[in-house]
């Protein structure tokens, strides 16, 4: 594959990971996706640049097997990076919205017996 080529690979990667993380958490997915793509364009642009410096000694050979090492590490670094940006996309209540059951805490209206003062209990007469 082309060296311009995984870049703009990686980085249409990443605007479709967070573009879907985004919407499944109901959020405006169209600025995710934008931030997403510039994120992964510019990480595996800045790592492959700084590897095409470090390489420029070495031969063509040499140059090929650091160009693998080069996309892993722009992968890993999306990945991790890409992870903790989207923290706050993913689903609190993940369990709830796979079974289909209603989570308690998140019914309409407040509790039954919020804003009813606690009455004692009735005292029994003892004759």
């Amino acid at each position: 594959m082309n060296d311009n080529a995984i870049p703009w690979l990686f980085g249409l990667l990443t605007a479709g990971w967070f573009g879907l993380m985004a919407q499944r958490a109901e959020r405006n997915w169209v600025l995710w996706v934008l931030a997403g793509g510039f994120f992964g364009l510019v990480t595996t642009t800045f790592v492959f640049g700084l590897g095409h410096a470090a390489a420029i000694p070495f031969s063509d050979h040499q140059k090929g097997a650091l160009h693998i090492e080069w996309t892993v590490l722009a992968g890993v670094l999306i990945a991790v990076f890409g992870g903790l940006f989207t923290i706050g996309l993913r689903r609190k209540n993940g369990g709830a919205a796979a079974t289909g059951k209603a989570d308690p805490q998140l019914s309409e209206g407040p509790p039954a017996n919020v804003g009813v003062p606690a009455q004692p209990a009735a005292k029994t007469l003892k004759r």
